[in-house]
């Protein structure tokens, strides 16, 4: 399996949420939703919470803590601003 390194060093193509993801499975989904509530203490925890793109996609679907992440936040300006100013 590939890797998918998110900007806070986790590889996403290992979270279950992003297999689920793009197996587009929403029973697995479903069941990632269900372990996270437990695990997290987070009985709001939805399919949608759980359905992800992978942190460092642009415009893609975003599960958990991913939408609010600081560190996700400014990999992403860090590149857009590389991107504009041709600094790669």
């Amino acid at each position: 399996m590939n890797q998918l390194i998110a900007f806070c060093g986790l590889d996403c193509a290992k979270c279950e949420a992003y297999i689920a993801t793009k197996a587009n499975d929403d029973a697995a989904k479903e069941r990632v939703a269900a372990k996270w509530r437990v695990e997290f203490n987070s009985p709001e925890i939805t399919i949608a919470a759980v359905t992800c793109n992978g942190c460092t996609t642009f415009g893609g679907r975003l599960g958990g803590y991913c939408p609010q992440c600081p560190i996700r936040a400014c990999g992403l300006w860090f590149i857009g601003n590389c991107r504009d100013t041709r600094h790669i």
